[in-house]
This record gives C-alpha cells, structure tokens and sequence, in this order.
C-alpha cells in the first residue's frame, strides 16, 4: 500500500499536515507525510513523502488536521511552553506562567517550592 485514502472528508479538506508514529517509541519520533485534498472526489489523501522508504507497519498511528485549529502531533514545538516572565531562583517560592508556543493549549501556573533540605515541590495547573 503506497497511500491512505479516507473518502467522504469534507470536514478533513483544510488538512495540511499528517505524519505517522509509532505508540511505544519512547522519543515520539514522527514521521513526516504529505497530504492532499482533492475537493471533486472529496477525498484526503495521506502518503510517505517522495522518495521515502516506508513501510506503513514502521508506525502505529497516523496523525492530521489543520495547523491552525488542531494539535500539530507531528511537530516538536507543539509540545513546547515559555516562560512568560523571568524569574529569580534565589527565591524559596518561585511561582511561573507558562506560554504555549502554538496557542492551543491554555496557559499554565508552575509553582516551585524549595524546603529547607533542598528538595523541590513541583505543581503545575493549567489555567
């Protein structure tokens, strides 16, 4: 098999990216496709890229959607957050924002609890 064709995808036709993955690779590797929509079939059309070698047993699942309303799994920075401010370490109590990159998710509140034996207490809530 050289594609995936999914038919009856007008709800897919503003898909622009897709890639494959496998579920126990513990480095989340992905494996950039194309994908096409043709609008008179009204079909997508997921592929390797050309001149890949690729076997659709190297990957368990296929991931696609729109870049700007959907989770991009295929690409690193979507799993990425900023700090919004800095910040001083000295402090016992350090309390961050952080931003997703890509705007999809919502912000996070990080707060950092140092104790007196210098083991730190992590809670992280999403806003």
């Amino acid at each position: 098999m050289d594609k995936l064709t999914i038919t009856n995808a007008e709800d897919l036709q503003y898909a622009n990216f897709a890639c494959g993955y496998k579920d126990t690779d513990p480095m989340g590797t992905a494996l950039d496709l194309t994908v096409a929509y043709d609008s008179v079939a009204k079909t997508l059309t997921v592929a390797p890229k050309a001149g890949a070698n690729v076997a659709w047993t190297d990957f368990d699942s296929i991931a696609w959607g729109d870049s700007k309303h959907d989770m991009n799994w295929c690409s690193p920075d979507s799993y990425t957050y900023q700090v919004s401010s800095d910040f001083d370490l000295s402090k016992a109590a350090i309390v961050l924002q952080l931003v997703h990159t890509k705007k999809i998710f919502p912000e996070l509140t990080m707060t950092l609890l140092r104790h007196k034996d210098d083991t730190i207490r992590l809670t992280m809530d999403w806003n």
